[in-house]
C-alpha cells in the first residue's frame, strides 16, 4: 500500500537521524511536535538559543503562540483499511515515540 511506503520512510527516516544524532553531540536537538504545537515561542526561542541566534521579540511576537493539532489528521483522512495497514507497518514504532496508536 503507499500509504504504507511513506509510514515506513518516515520511520526510516527517523531512525538513521536517532543511529547517527551521537556525530552532531551538543549540537543535536529533538523538538517534539507537541511540544512546539503547545508553545511556539518557547520551542523557537530555545531553538534560536541553541543556534546562538540572538532572540527577536519582534520576530515572536509574529508566530502564533500556538499551533493546531494536527496529530489525527490521518484518522480523519485515511480509511479504515488504510489506518490498519499504517498501523501495521509502523505501530511498533509510534509506541516507541510514546505515541498510543
Amino acid at each position: 500500500e503507499p500509504i504504507e511506503l511513506c509510514g515506513l520512510y518516515w520511520q526510516r527516516t527517523l531512525e538513521e537521524i536517532f543511529r547517527n544524532r551521537e556525530l552532531l553531540g551538543e549540537q543535536y536537538r529533538e523538538v517534539r511536535y507537541e511540544s512546539l504545537i503547545a508553545d511556539v515561542h518557547a520551542v523557537i526561542g530555545e531553538i534560536l538559543a541553541a543556534c546562538d541566534l540572538r532572540r527577536d521579540d519582534k520576530y515572536l511576537n509574529s508566530l502564533p503562540r500556538t499551533l493546531p493539532d494536527m496529530n489525527r489528521k490521518w484518522r480523519d483522512q485515511l480509511d479504515g483499511n488504510q489506518q490498519d495497514a499504517l498501523l501495521r507497518a509502523i505501530g511498533g514504532f509510534l509506541e516507541e515515540l510514546g505515541y498510543t496508536p
